[in-house]
């Protein structure tokens, strides 16, 4: 192993003096810093239970639930009697999107130790599943145990309760402990649930204002420069082109059960998925994330006409050809769904790995989900993306450019996928359901059933920022909503430029000529 750099003087290099040293990296969320680290303490000491624990924590923060899952479940053999583990075990099987056996475990560990960050995740499960009666009664514990903290009170404010008025008491709340913490994350918390609280009792302008303040200290907490997502995609581009996806030589896996949806966040992925979810033969698996693990850390393509594989962002010693990868996530699916004909995934990375997938599984299709862009990225704006995978949703200016970036890799795809990509508009199945509902399943080759038309009816998890809108029938509300707001959104029409939507535009014009 090569050595780490501890900041540590030899002899300094102790079990306990890494143990604390690692554990504050975890308490950072910084798990690359606290893995040599960690490694080195099971180097000198193996099995060493609080080592195994913090491996655990920094397996979860990096995305890598299986990793994670396989070590807590092992120390649970070990340590029957430690509940505590229950509640680790339950908030990775949330994070994996198994709610299910998520609320079991949380519930056990729960019912013994009490854990304000325990039930906060059981109320995440809950809401999942659809169960809002559960998930605020978890919440509200979480906050009895733990009154100020932010991200609780943000799950409440947004996600489980509308003030009627401006006397509610949650404002009083949100604003004091605003007053009282500099915290950039905190802040941002309060400053997004105070945008909802506002923005629910009809004061647009304070809303906004605590949506600007809650994008600003958002943006403080993370390093994100958008020339290197720009230039990011003009290499997938570059070596994912037309010839080389459909010329490649590479075999593939030849199963056309694999449906990968595209599209910006908030554009309509989650009602796309629930409408195909309602056929009998079609499973959705969400933003499932193991086929894009995969792709990141294992899958490796050789240079093509100079420019090299532009994919592997964290590689191992180990690496995996297409065919390989497809095989395993083929097997995947099939352990996951049992034997749907087609098999949805939503993953918000396709858009990236699209040309991959298709050398991988040349027999999937592809459908791309698009929405009126200043609806789209006023959404984005409104998010609190709390798992940070979308960092460009802070600033205008950014988001702009991520728009562009975006629409240039779309039309690109559109391209190189052919007659294996569908467009779809966001705004034409709200308009009229049933006609762009039955293009697309006849498209993915499945005959017709109306059990798609009553999609929100659906016992099935969900587990975007869309959780609320998708338990209830198609509505219009969501159609040219950025006009309530459209004075404070000025600097994003002016950002997007020439890309902006002609409404948008004529917009902007009518207000400098006002």
């Amino acid at each position: 192993m090569k050595a780490a750099p501890f900041l540590l003087q030899p002899d300094q290099n102790t079990p306990e003096t890494l143990y604390e040293q690692a554990k504050t990296f975890i308490e950072e969320k910084a798990p690359n810093k606290a893995d040599p680290l960690i490694e080195e303490i099971l180097r000198q000491t193996p099995g060493n239970v609080p080592a195994l624990e913090l491996k655990a924590a920094s397996c979860n923060l990096k995305g890598d639930f299986a990793n994670a899952l396989a070590l807590y479940r092992l120390l649970k053999k070990n340590l029957p009697d430690n509940t505590a583990l229950d509640i680790s075990i339950g908030q990775v099987l949330s994070k994996k999107g198994n709610y299910k056996e998520a609320v079991i475990s949380l519930e056990k560990g729960l019912e013994t130790t009490p854990n304000a960050g325990g039930f906060a995740e059981l109320s995440r499960a809950y809401l999942s599943l659809g169960n809002r009666e559960k998930a605020k009664e978890a919440i509200l514990k979480a906050r009895e145990l733990a009154p100020e903290n932010a991200e609780h009170l943000y799950m409440y404010t947004c996600f489980l309760h509308r003030p009627e008025n401006a006397g509610d008491p949650v404002f009083k709340t949100l604003e004091r402990l605003v007053s009282k913490t500099q915290d950039d994350l905190e802040l941002s918390y309060l400053h997004f649930a105070l945008f909802k609280a506002c923005k629910d009792t009809g004061e647009d302008d304070a809303a906004f204002d605590h949506l600007t303040q809650a994008c600003r200290h958002k943006r403080k907490t993370f390093s994100f420069n958008s020339d290197n997502t720009h230039e990011y995609i003009k290499r997938l581009q570059l070596y994912f082109s037309k010839e080389f996806v459909q010329s490649s030589g590479i075999k593939g896996c030849p199963s056309d059960a694999p449906v990968f949806i595209l599209g910006l966040p908030r554009s309509g992925t989650t009602l796309l998925e629930q409408i195909l979810h309602a056929h009998p033969d079609i499973i959705g698996i969400g933003e499932d994330m193991f086929l894009f693990f995969l792709i990141e850390n294992y899958s490796s393509l050789p240079p093509v006409n100079g420019e090299k594989y532009p994919l592997r962002a964290s590689p191992t010693k180990q690496m995996l050809t297409p065919e390989a990868i497809a095989k395993q996530y083929e097997g995947y699916i099939r352990d996951k769904t049992g034997g749907a004909k087609r098999i949805v995934n939503k993953a918000i990375g396709n858009r990236f790995t699209a040309g991959f997938l298709k050398i991988a599984f040349p027999n999937a299709k592809f459908i791309h989900i698009h929405r009126h862009p200043m609806d789209c990225l006023f959404s984005c704006l409104s998010i609190n993306f709390t798992d940070m995978t979308q960092p460009f949703t802070y600033d205008m200016e950014e988001l702009a450019q991520h728009y562009r970036d975006h629409t240039a890799l779309m039309r690109h795809w559109k391209d190189v996928l052919g007659e294996s990509l569908l467009d779809v508009a966001y705004e034409d199945i709200v308009a009229d359901t049933e006609k762009e509902a039955r293009r697309i399943i006849a498209f993915l080759g499945m005959p017709w059933d109306d059990a798609c038309l009553e999609f929100y009816k659906t016992k099935k998890a969900v587990a975007t920022a869309s959780v609320m809108q998708v338990r209830q029938p198609v509505y219009t509300g969501s159609v040219g909503r950025w006009k309530r707001f459209g004075k404070h959104l000025i600097p994003l029409i002016e950002a997007l430029g020439e890309d902006a939507p002609e409404d948008a535009q004529a917009f902007l014009k009518d207000q400098k000529s006002a």
